[in-house]
């Protein structure tokens, strides 16, 4: 890790005297109060029991109750009154985010039943939750764009499919929006196996590459309960330079799924064969 990430303590490791919601209370776990505590597992019970069942062919995985307020907290001070973008939504961050006091929620994603259960959740919400269909592999559309630009995003969050393709795809279509319009990003990347680890140094050349850099890391693990002994952490990465070009077109490879088209071809990786099988 460089230097610079030990310059900025995440929010999750730090103690706070009033609770980080309600501001009155003193504060507990994740910097809140039992009160509001049990008031996010009291919504979360009502609604994720109606999330949609993971789709396994877009690497869809659902996090714990403790690892989306954790996840939460960590973003937090990017968030509070302010407008945030979800690029994937089916382990419902945003929705979590709505009640981390955000002002405004944006949420793309390709699965329909995943848009359709954010606005059903949305309802009624004192946050604007705004869902968008959105396939990663394309640009954003000129319309998306300038409305995405035009909401003034203070933060980017995502949860990308967990092998190079996906992140770099994922990825690509946020560092092009933030060069023009800056924003924090929140990126998880996986940890838990071998591959894992080639993964996460890929990641993290991939986003020195593009003027970016690593500022950040959640200081607890998020848990995938579908996923016996697989866990994630959190980066927050920032604009580092703006030299770099962001190549913003198709993305033609299979996002969800290590191929050697874009692994050994195109990524030049010499080690694709601890990724084959996995």
């Amino acid at each position: 890790m460089p230097n610079s990430v030990q310059k900025y303590p995440g929010l999750a490791m730090s103690t706070h005297l009033n609770c980080i919601l309600c501001e009155k209370e003193v504060a507990g776990r994740f910097g809140m109060c039992t009160r509001c505590y049990n008031d996010l597992r009291a919504f979360y019970l009502s609604s994720f029991e109606q999330q949609p069942e993971a789709e396994r062919s877009l690497d869809q995985f659902g996090m714990d109750f403790d690892s989306l307020v954790a996840h939460c907290a960590f973003m937090f001070k990017d968030v509070k009154e302010k407008v945030v973008c979800c690029l994937g939504g089916h382990d419902g961050t945003g929705l979590m985010l709505s009640r981390f006091k955000a002002r405004k929620v944006v949420v793309l994603d390709i699965h329909t039943p995943v848009l359709e259960w954010s606005r059903k959740v949305g309802k009624g919400s004192e946050c604007e939750i705004v869902t968008h269909q959105y396939d990663a592999r394309k640009p954003f559309s000129s319309n998306l764009d300038n409305e995405l630009r035009e909401s003034h995003i203070s933060a980017w969050r995502t949860d990308p499919p967990y092998n190079c393709a996906g992140i770099q795809c994922f990825l690509t279509r946020i560092f092009y929006h933030v060069k023009r319009s800056p924003a924090q990003t929140y990126l998880c990347v996986p940890l838990g196996a071998s591959w894992s680890q080639l993964v996460m140094h890929d990641a993290w050349k991939f986003i020195n590459s593009s003027g970016f850099e690593v500022i950040d890391v959640s200081a607890r693990l998020s848990n995938y309960p579908q996923l016996e002994g697989m866990t994630s952490c959190t980066w927050k990465i920032w604009l580092h330079r703006s030299d770099p070009e962001i190549k913003n077109g198709d993305f033609s490879f299979d996002l969800y799924h290590p191929t050697p088209e874009f692994c050994v071809d195109q990524n030049k990786c010499e080690d694709f064969d601890y990724c084959r099988d996995r």
